[in-house]
């Protein structure tokens, strides 16, 4: 096992493969399943060190093919979310940190019941237009106490109410939610990783961002879409 750093206010250490992870000035990428990933009590016979620390966790839950149909089936299985992972989301945040979860409208019910079971403080629930796949979904936001970050009504509402087909809505939804539930040099944590988005605004706002991803190939195109922009103005 080898020693990662995620910098942050309390140097804390992330113990893990090092082939399994890509560290790079505000960002990390861990391959591997959320929580289990993170815990390193077999080894240390402790806690986990990440236990408490982060500002932000930002979840966008996996969804299979099926779910993304319009089908009434499809509609059933999306208000029927696994929710398992909120119960551990909740051990890794601060006090007064944020838990932010993209959802389909359908899964919104399921994912307040797993906050309130888990201890969390439901905060609001906002609803924007997915332009990707053309329907509306939701942004939940909790918290264990009373939230450190709460947004900027106007801008926020503005923009939650457009329905623009802007092809990069997702990332520009995912920048201002950063930029709206935490400061810089702050930690953010993505449990469910898929592409780059929100490592992106991480390295743009200055937070520090640790991503797990569960495919070896999402980690790959992921570090490699990353390092892009670093290989082309070395």
């Amino acid at each position: 096992m080898a020693h990662l750093t995620l910098k942050d206010h309390s140097d804390h250490d992330l113990l893990s493969d090092p082939n399994q992870v890509q560290a790079h000035n505000y960002w990390t990428v861990l391959q591997g399943e959320f929580p289990w990933c993170l815990d390193d009590s077999d080894e240390t016979d402790a806690p986990s060190d990440l236990i408490g620390l982060f500002d932000l966790l930002f979840a966008d839950p996996p969804r299979s093919k099926k779910s993304l149909e319009k089908s009434s089936s499809a509609a059933l299985e999306r208000a029927k979310p696994d929710t398992q992972w909120v119960c551990y989301a909740e051990l890794f945040l601060k006090d007064q940190g944020s838990l932010l979860l993209l959802s389909p409208l359908e899964s919104i019910g399921g994912y307040l019941n797993a906050f309130s079971e888990a201890g969390l403080q439901h905060q609001a629930t906002y609803i924007w237009y997915n332009s990707s796949i053309q329907t509306h979904e939701a942004v939940l936001w909790a918290s264990k106490e009373e939230p450190k970050f709460k947004p900027c009504l106007p801008e926020f509402l503005n923009f939650l109410s457009s329905e623009s087909t802007n092809i990069d809505q997702k990332a520009s939804l995912i920048e201002l939610l950063v930029r709206t539930f935490s400061e810089e040099e702050m930690t953010v944590l993505e449990p469910f990783a898929s592409d780059n988005q929100l490592l992106t605004a991480c390295q743009k706002l200055h937070r520090h961002c640790l991503s797990i991803v569960r495919k070896r190939t999402h980690l790959r195109q992921i570090v490699n879409s990353m390092m892009l922009p670093l290989k082309q103005t070395a």
